[in-house]
Formats: C-alpha cells, structure tokens, sequence
C-alpha cells in the first residue's frame, strides 16, 4: 500500500511540474515561424483575385496579394501599398502611381507598371466576364472594353 501511495504521488509531482512549465503560445510560435494562421470560416473556393466573388476567399487573397494601395482599417482612407505614392491630376482624371523599387513576385522578379496593366485588361476582359469588372468602369474606355465594343481598355493610355 505504501509503494501505491509513492507512486500515486510521484506520478502527481511529475503531472504538476509538466503543468508548469512556461510553453509558447500559438501567437509566439506564429512569430518565430513567420506563419500566418488565419480563421476563415470556410474553404476558399478560388483564389484568382479576378473571379472571386465569396467574402471567406477574399479574406485569403488579401494575404496572398497586395495592390497599389491598401486600406487603413481605422480610417478607410487609402495607404501606399505596392504603391510608394501616388500623383493626382488637377482635373482629378489622371492618377500617376510610383511602384516601390522593393516591390517583387514571390520569384523574386521585380513588380512592374505592366503587371497591373495586364491585370485591370484581364479582369475587365469579356471573355472572363469578372462579376467585379463594373468596379473599374470608372476607367476611361473600360465598360466599352468589357462589352467588347472595343478593342483596347485605355488603362494604360
């Protein structure tokens, strides 16, 4: 009965010294993994930013990409993203933006004005007919460009 009792007690110091122990929380380990672990609710059904039209997949895209500009979550007010600045026209119609010398692809190639250029003529393409496209008709020429009543989008003009 004794031996019972010494291992019974044993047995409990060990449970309360592991119990002890300092261990790292999931946000300490996040930090020193540099892992990003994020709650969506739901799978993602795609991640082109072009098609997506679920809030649960736009969650994951805005930690995949980044675009020119980026949102303050305190004030809504736009912030340089990949974007260093901006210039706006006097007239405000023409928006000159200043890609960061820093700003690179996950291949390490460097981000360039064309990149977004290719990207505004493919979402406003009428052959992926983005259900967002109307987002950027704003842009000179672009409703036309998706109706396909014409042939170049003016992003770039």
């Amino acid at each position: 009965m004794r031996s019972l009792l010494l291992v019974l007690s044993a047995g409990v110091a060990l449970l309360l010294g592991a119990s002890c122990s300092k261990r790292e929380s999931p946000v300490e380990t996040s930090v020193r993994t540099q892992t990003l672990h994020l709650g969506n609710g739901a799978e993602p059904r795609d991640l082109d930013p072009h098609v997506v039209v679920a809030y649960t997949d736009y969650n994951v895209l805005i930690s995949l990409f980044e675009g020119l500009t980026v949102i303050d979550e305190a004030t809504s007010k736009p912030l340089p993203g990949t974007a260093e600045g901006w210039d706006i026209s006097k007239g405000g119609l023409v928006y000159t933006f200043h890609l960061r010398a820093t700003a690179k692809w996950t291949n390490g190639e460097p981000v360039t004005a064309d990149d977004f250029v290719f990207s505004m003529e493919r979402i406003l393409s009428p052959e992926l007919a983005s259900e967002y496209s109307y987002m950027l008709f704003s842009i000179k020429g672009a409703e036309d460009y998706t109706a396909g009543r014409s042939k170049t989008s003016k992003t770039s003009a």
